[in-house]
């Protein structure tokens, strides 16, 4: 990328944008650093045209507490593991349902709802 700061600055409105569906959490952080700001550089689009044109937005509770659900049921190994003690079968976990949802979930939050799940 061949950019010159001024191609920044005339663009301070939509890299604002991009932080506020960041701490709104209408995006993830991951999403907002490896496709949207990525293509906001590379294509010059707005970052809520990407997000739409890509799908982004935040998976609705409902998706991610279903892809939690489908990632014990599928992974009858990863679950025996964790309860054996091997803390890092919930890292499995968690990828199976970030992969489900398209990235996104929030990491976080899939965490503390498999471990909820698992340990209730």
């Amino acid at each position: 990328r061949e950019l010159e700061i001024t191609d920044v600055t005339d663009r301070l409105d939509e890299f604002k944008r991009l932080i506020e569906l960041v701490a709104a959490e209408e995006l993830t952080v991951k999403n907002a650093e490896e496709v949207v700001l990525r293509e906001m550089l590379d294509e010059g689009d707005d970052p809520d045209a990407i997000v739409d044109r890509e799908g982004l937005g935040k998976a609705e509770s409902g998706e991610v507490e279903a892809a939690v659900e489908a990632a014990i049921d599928d992974n009858p190994d990863a679950v025996a593991d964790y309860h054996d003690g091997d803390d890092g079968a919930i890292n499995f976990l968690v990828g199976q349902v970030m992969q489900a949802t398209g990235g996104s979930a929030d990491p976080g939050q899939v965490n503390g709802l498999l471990r909820e799940r698992l340990d209730g």
